[in-house]
């Protein structure tokens, strides 16, 4: 049996002289540790946002 292979190594391997090379970046999520105060104060205000429009009645609850 061959040994797994990635879904991206096996298509990069299968580039030829016509296709140019795909162009690939990766980028942080988040622009600060997501342990850093004004990270954690970002994410709950997100919450409070997203279950206020969801249902504004519903008290927002944030777990660790």
């Amino acid at each position: 049996m061959d040994d797994p292979v990635s879904w991206a190594a096996y298509h990069g391997n299968l580039q030829t002289e016509n296709r140019a090379p795909t162009i690939n970046a990766l980028v942080p999520l988040l622009p600060d540790d997501s342990k850093s105060i004004g990270m954690i104060r970002h994410f709950i205000d997100i919450v409070r946002e997203a279950v206020k429009f969801l249902n504004p009645e519903q008290v927002p609850v944030v777990s660790k």
